[in-house]
């Protein structure tokens, strides 16, 4: 079985990510990648490293990095499974799921608290709808993926979702 792991934020070396799921899933027979935008591609303990540039400007990563260059190197990779680590790529995994394959959706903070304390969104009004909208927007958007891992317990109280 091939998986993929996805990540357009962290770094190739990501404890969580290359270390904890990624090299697990190799020592247990399975056939991965780490597509991560930024840095260069190699193999590491022969798990096949992905990278693409990662481009500067949060909309600019958001629809060119996120989803235009990552959906390009999904279908090139063609996994069974698919595994994205970051918010910004739920659009990505949903058209994953649209093309047949099966997602999961690896949730590591309560996002929309998050949202509450970015200091780059100036208006307080703006950061309280913007966190609204995008907790509607995950929690809809999960009820389509094969299943959700969450990163600890109070992530996991947000969501009443049963894979």
């Amino acid at each position: 079985m091939k998986i993929a792991h996805l990540t357009s934020v962290h770094k190739q070396n990501d404890n969580r990510i290359f270390y904890k799921e990624v090299t697990t899933l190799y020592n247990n027979g399975y056939d991965i990648s780490l597509i991560v935008a930024g840095g260069e591609s190699k193999r590491v303990n022969n798990i096949n490293i992905i990278s693409y540039s990662k481009l500067n400007g949060r909309l600019k990563r958001i629809f060119k990095t996120s989803l235009i260059d990552m959906i390009k190197i999904c279908k090139k990779v063609d996994a069974d499974i698919y595994h994205f680590h970051d918010p910004e790529l739920i659009f990505t995994g949903l058209y994953l799921k649209l093309i047949g394959k099966k997602v999961i959706y690896d949730i590591h903070e309560n996002n929309p608290a998050s949202i509450l304390s970015k200091p780059y969104i100036k208006s307080k009004l703006k950061r309280v709808i913007l966190s609204k909208v995008f907790n509607i927007f995950e929690k809809l958007s999960i009820k389509f993926f094969d299943a959700i891992v969450t990163a600890r317990p109070d992530i996991s109280k947000r969501f009443k979702h049963r894979k």
